[in-house]
């Protein structure tokens, strides 16, 4: 076997471990499932039907057993995860429901809502330690590496949904309105405090240039932020299915790294100019996030993206994807399960590379250019879509069909958006007058993508699920890898 397919299937491997012990909850409940499907499937060949497997190769125990070995090895993937969850439990020390006083530093950019905010807090003073989420009024406003007292009640998240998601940032506490005074300011990393600073003094920009919902749209395409949304906007993006294109997750950003890249090469630059353009967006994407840990994951999946139409070798972009995957978990094992941007990035990234070119085989669509594109955008979201429905149905309860076609009417202009928002955006550091300028233009798709969203959401019919069973999950996914491999462009390897 190469060193490459050996490395994949290692990584594959610990993986499989990390998600075992992610659902099961428990290493040795995780690893006594991996024993026993190890055993299950080393057997397979040996119980009267290795007939039925001659398809995968000429040696089909062999294959059985290299299998079965991958199976085994991954109960050191279930230790590691075991591990880091026991270490970062551990982590938090600090006594839930009654008052305390306690002194915290703000570790992360706060979120600004109309009337609160939100800051992750680190508790550093013994007894004390672990993380904590606070949220408050308005005024003052806090920011990134304050330092704060607080007196108030340490709750723990509910329900056990928002509890896991906290969770996996080992934040395990909450404290609502607590009487909190500052007492020092810029105490962390200079370099990130002036990432957040290029961050909001950006947002502050096109606040000035737009009107108030168009900025909000704006900000929270290139930013991010949704703070700023209206409750009713928030919830017509949910039913309509756009949520994506403000969460910069790396669902959000390798169909806009696509679509950028697109329309790139409609106006005649060519693919190595357009490549490098598009990587610049993501890269500042990246330093006006303040370099947040889910942007630069969500980064890193739309570069690897833009790198499989830039060399067109799906072999070279399988183990780049697993890499990808293997250092973020590596990084934190509890992402795998309670991080939904995590999920999407991945499951919408090989829903493009693999799932789009089946489709375009099984049906014979040709991949010649389109007016604006409209056939790619097409393919783009439909092959992601449909590889993220399952996770849709988990996280959020809910899919609209609608999505699909809003989706695309969007994604046309959502390239041209995004540039005008830049530049409206970079000219407010010159003159407000050309900002505005600018800013005027750049309302006019503004105005149309937010009444879109709008009217989609009114309109919408949402199917609802209550409980998504992992029987109806693992099976959707067993038909879409049987799909790949059977429709999957015999000249490209999988």
């Amino acid at each position: 076997m190469h060193v490459s397919d050996t490395a994949f299937y290692a990584m594959l491997s610990f993986l499989i471990g990390v998600g075992l012990f992610a659902y099961a909850g428990n290493f040795w409940i995780a690893a006594l499932a991996a024993l026993l499907a190890a055993v299950v499937l080393f057997s397979l060949p040996y119980i009267g039907l290795p007939a039925t497997f001659s398809s995968i190769g000429e040696s089909p125990r062999m294959k059985f057993l290299f299998f079965s070995i991958l199976l085994c090895a991954s109960i050191l993937g279930a230790a590691y995860a075991s591990g880091y969850a026991s270490v970062s439990r551990n982590s938090f020390s600090a006594p839930m429901g009654r008052i305390l006083s306690v002194t915290a530093i703000v570790i992360a950019d706060p979120t600004q809502g109309p009337d609160t905010q939100t800051a992750i807090l680190e508790l550093h003073k013994k007894p004390y330690g672990g993380r904590v989420l606070m949220r408050t009024v308005k005024y003052p406003a806090y920011a990134y590496g304050d330092v704060v007292e607080l007196k108030g009640v340490i709750q723990k998240p509910e329900p056990r949904a928002y509890a896991d998601y906290l969770g996996k940032d080992r934040i395990y506490g909450i404290v609502y309105y607590p009487d909190a005074k500052l007492l020092a300011r810029s105490t962390q990393s200079p370099i990130k405090a002036a990432l957040y600073r290029i961050k909001n003094s950006f947002e502050e920009k096109i606040g000035r240039a737009l009107p108030v919902h168009e900025a909000a749209f704006m900000n929270g395409l290139l930013l991010g932020e949704r703070a700023e949304f209206s409750a009713k906007f928030k919830e017509n993006m949910k039913l309509s299915g756009t949520t994506h294109l403000v969460a910069l997750s790396g669902y959000n950003i390798s169909i806009i790294a696509w679509s950028i890249a697109n329309f790139l090469l409609i106006i005649g630059l060519g693919k190595k100019p357009s490549f490098w353009i598009s990587v610049a967006v993501i890269i500042a994407f990246v330093v006006m996030t303040g370099a947040q840990a889910s942007v630069v994951r969500a980064a890193i999946m739309g570069s690897i993206l833009l790198l499989a139409g830039y060399i067109g070798k799906i072999h070279s972009i399988r183990n780049a994807i697993m890499v990808a995957a293997f250092a973020m978990v590596l990084v934190n094992p509890q992402v795998l399960r309670y991080d939904a941007g995590f999920q999407l990035s991945f499951l919408a990234l090989l829903g493009i590379v693999y799932l789009m070119p089946a489709i375009q085989e099984r049906f014979h669509i040709p991949n010649a250019p389109t007016l604006l594109s409209w056939r790619e955008h097409g393919l783009t979201t439909l092959s992601a879509q449909l590889m993220v429905i399952p996770v849709v149905f988990g996280n959020f309860g809910s899919f609209s069909p609608i999505s699909f076609f809003t989706n695309i009417l969007i994604l046309e202009l959502i390239p041209l958006t995004m540039f005008l928002g830049f530049v409206t955006g970079l000219a407010g550091y010159v003159s407000t007058t050309l900002s505005t300028v600018f800013g005027w233009v750049a309302y006019l798709p503004l105005a149309y993508e937010t009444w879109l969203i709008n009217a989609s959401g009114t309109v919408s019919l949402p199917l609802v699920v209550e409980h998504l069973s992992p029987f109806f999950v693992a099976v959707y996914y067993i038909l879409a890898a049987v799909f790949i491999k059977k429709y999957y462009p015999r000249d490209a390897k999988i």
